[in-house]
């Protein structure tokens, strides 16, 4: 078993190429959100300064929020996937995904979002429209890096690897397989 007894994530017999990609992927991921946020950050800011640049477009404007949260939210997964890269602990590992499920969920409503700037394409043109090409571009990408992700860091069944949580010998389980309780038999159950 993994350090740390870890039975989740990326226990089984596709660890090795799981723990060999996810830090990789996690540099790539903490690069891109970081760009990400840098760019959705200085666009929140010139509308601010100068309301109207951004505003003028809806889209843009709901874009650059909501890749700005994206990205905040996929930071905050990657580092508790290199949290649990770290130490393979099952505490770490539910954590580590469900931060990657909810970063998920939020960087597929910056995507959608994304793809709609892109397609209206009236994003305006010199720095400010180039920029917003760019986080567009980056927040297509990055969804699809984050998808790649989740599936390494909460695992997908591969193989006869299903009974993972099989309770140790002489402990019974509940009707749903839950390790620690044991069956209790009645007159009825014994005929």
């Amino acid at each position: 078993m993994a350090k740390g007894g870890a039975k989740g994530a990326l226990g089984g017999p596709n660890a090795g190429m799981g723990r060999s990609v996810l830090l990789p992927l996690i540099i790539l991921l903490s690069l891109m959100y970081i760009v990400i946020a840098c760019l959705s950050g200085y666009l929140f800011n010139k509308d601010a300064d100068s309301p109207g640049i951004i505003q003028r477009n809806s889209v843009v404007f709901f874009m650059v929020i909501f890749c700005l949260i994206a990205s905040m939210l996929g930071l905050a997964s990657v580092i508790m996937g290199y949290y649990h890269s770290a130490t393979y602990a099952d505490h770490s590992a539910s954590g580590a995904a469900a931060t990657a499920w909810i970063a998920l969920l939020i960087n597929l409503l910056a995507f959608g979002i994304a793809c709609k700037t892109l397609e209206r394409g009236n994003i305006g043109g010199g720095r400010i429209g180039s920029i917003v090409k760019t986080v567009a571009s980056f927040q297509i990408i990055v969804t699809v890096f984050q998808l790649i992700y989740n599936i390494l860091v909460h695992g997908l069944p591969i193989g006869n690897n299903h009974n993972r949580n099989a309770s140790p010998a002489g402990v019974g389980t509940t009707g749903i397989g839950m390790p620690g309780a044991k069956h209790h038999t009645t007159a009825t159950d014994v005929v």
